[in-house]
């Protein structure tokens, strides 16, 4: 499926960490897919959304490779820029997010990312973790989905 700012006017978006990483740290295939979503957000077509979960997801490696100008962009992305709702995880979320990890056969972190866009009413989420599904209400499109039908 392709996107276009028309079929995200005024929706709500979450981002999972992949195409963030190839937005920060470019990707050789993904990264000028992914541009377009980031015009996109800077233009306020639609609302960015992700979790706190994300931003240690994308912190780890920098922080592990020592690479300071990385942390600083994805901090500066998702906490200081204003483009991006990023939500915290409670009790009610992570018991949710088991349900929905046991019953689609998910992993922890990919059943919390996908719990928060249910509880945000996200109607998009951007990922290319093909083990991730759509669900009703909430339309999970895959990076290299996306670069396929492009």
């Amino acid at each position: 499926m392709t996107l276009t700012p028309q079929q995200l006017q005024g929706k709500r978006v979450y981002f999972d960490t992949n195409p963030l990483i190839y937005f920060v740290e470019g990707h050789d295939r993904f990264s000028d897919a992914v541009q377009p979503l980031f015009e996109w957000i800077d233009e306020g077509v639609f609302r960015a959304c992700t979790s706190q979960l994300t931003l240690t997801e994308l912190l780890i490696k920098p922080w592990r490779d020592n690479l300071p100008d990385v942390i600083s962009a994805y901090q500066g992305l998702l906490l200081d820029s204003g483009s991006f709702s990023v939500f915290g995880l409670n009790e009610a979320t992570f018991l949710l997010a088991a349900k929905v990890g046991g019953t689609m056969g998910l992993r922890t972190p990919d059943a919390l990312h996908l719990t928060v866009a249910l509880e945000q009413r996200c109607n998009y989420f951007i990922t290319n973790d093909k083990r991730i599904r759509s669900v009703p209400g909430l339309e999970v499109i895959q990076v290299s989905d996306w670069i396929a039908t492009s």
